[in-house]
């Protein structure tokens, strides 16, 4: 599985400057992060009030499973693909672009990859 990397704290802690050093080294943190370099995929699928306070354990690894398979392979199955954006346009507090979409379309047609490291 290789290493996993996970920032977190309160805003304004330094996590930003974290994680640019990580990204500097090359370490993934994703292809979609806002001006705090949060990963806005992981907010898609786990920032959600209505999740969070209903989800089963089975919902919560079956979106840990679609988060690791975008972040480790940049790649995503039409199963995927189809759960993510169910997740993605259910979530009142997420942004959902045009851009947003094409690229969770376009992970279906990506090369798979295996990053051994990667994070959030």
């Amino acid at each position: 599985m290789g290493a996993v990397i996970a920032i977190g704290a309160l805003g304004g802690s330094g996590t930003r400057a974290i994680a640019q050093v990580l990204m500097d080294a090359g370490i993934y943190l994703g292809d979609s992060l806002n001006n705090a370099n949060d990963n806005k995929l992981f907010t898609r699928l786990f920032k959600n009030p209505s999740f969070y306070n209903g989800a089963g354990k089975e919902e919560i690894q079956e979106r840990l499973a679609i988060f690791e398979e975008y972040m480790r392979t940049d790649h995503l199955s039409p199963k995927s693909i189809k759960r993510l954006l169910k997740a993605a346009f259910d979530n009142p507090l997420a942004r959902n672009s045009f851009t947003f979409n094409i690229r969770i379309l376009y992970k279906t047609l990506s090369k798979p990859c295996n990053r051994q490291t990667w994070g959030w």
